[in-house]
């Protein structure tokens, strides 16, 4: 299974080839898989924020600059965004704005690299979310349908725990709520970690209003519109924020590093959704060191991490 789902030294050689030639965009990317290939998008350092498309080819481990950010339509530099793949396009929404990070946005954006261009999309009736970053979005392709939870609208808030979906036909926001009083429901949290699992969206971590980091597990299933608390049978890496998470198949997520509040992590687990049970990867090789804040794309069946903050 360790192999199957993680070839650490695969990485560990593939990090070492391209070290010299990667992109240097502080924190706060997004990254995702098209056409086998990583595309990752802004980023934050101290001086500067990017809005730049960057071509990681893992075949020639190569990365390549796409014209994007140069041209007159192209969203704001930004970091902390949200980031799926809808029909080979990329489509990026929210993420903080401004050096100190006291603005936040709530545009989407398209990226077709085929044609190397940005579309905006604009809401026919106007309605939008709340301005926000460090949300989660997952996408439901069946419908053509993007999900989006929770997130922080200024450096220390305040938090949300609200829960919007997207027509990406249409181009219309819809807002969820609770059904009743009594539905189950996540409190507020920004740095959670979410995916698409079967017929639902499957979060986990994050931190709440109060600085508590989270360990919690929901599962929100598109047909019956409804959050479920997932129990967890077993002892897994516990409170996370900001690590990295991606599917496996349509019952099990992959988690990691990230951050308990006081200690970076590089270790790899397996939460299997229908057994709620967690299991440690041991992975073969020179794992990378430990951080939060990184990206993590599945492509040709190996997960490739980039970037992230150590604990200099």
């Amino acid at each position: 299974m360790t192999t199957r789902f993680f070839n650490a030294a695969l990485f560990a050689a593939l990090c070492a080839a391209v070290y010299a030639s990667q992109p240097k965009l502080g924190v706060g990317y997004s990254a995702v898989g098209i056409h086998g290939d990583m595309l990752v998008f802004g980023g934050c350092n101290r001086s500067y924020e990017f809005n730049q498309v960057w071509e990681f080819t893992p075949r020639r481990e190569a990365w390549s600059l796409m014209n994007s950010g140069a041209k007159a339509a192209a969203p704001s530099g930004r970091d902390g965004h949200t980031c799926v793949v809808n029909r080979g396009r990329m489509v990026i929404f929210s993420g903080w704005h401004g050096l100190d990070m006291g603005h936040t946005l709530n545009d989407t954006w398209t990226f077709d690299p085929v044609r190397d261009s940005w579309t905006l999309v604009q809401p026919a009736d106007g309605v939008v979310p709340h301005q926000r970053a460090a949300s989660v979005a997952v996408l439901d392709d069946f419908e053509q349908l993007m999900y989006i939870f929770g997130g922080s609208v200024a450096f220390q808030g305040p938090y949300l725990n609200d829960l919007w979906v997207l027509d990406l036909d249409q181009h219309l926001w819809r807002q969820i709520k609770p059904r009743s009083k009594s539905a189950v429901w996540p409190s507020e949290r920004w740095g959670h970690r979410a995916a698409r699992l079967g017929h639902g969206m499957v979060f986990y971590g994050g931190m709440n209003g109060k600085g508590e980091v989270l360990d919690e597990i929901y599962e929100f299933n598109f047909h019956t519109q409804s959050f479920e608390l997932i129990e967890q049978k077993n002892k897994g890496p516990g409170a996370r924020v900001s690590s990295s998470l991606v599917p496996l198949g349509d019952d099990a997520f992959l988690v990691f590093g990230g951050s308990d509040g006081k200690t970076l992590y590089n270790d790899l687990w397996v939460f299997f959704l229908r057994a709620r049970r967690w299991e440690r990867v041991h992975a073969f090789g020179d794992a990378p060191q430990p951080r939060w804040i990184q990206t993590a794309s599945v492509i040709d069946g190996r997960m490739l991490v980039f970037g992230g903050q150590d604990a200099q």
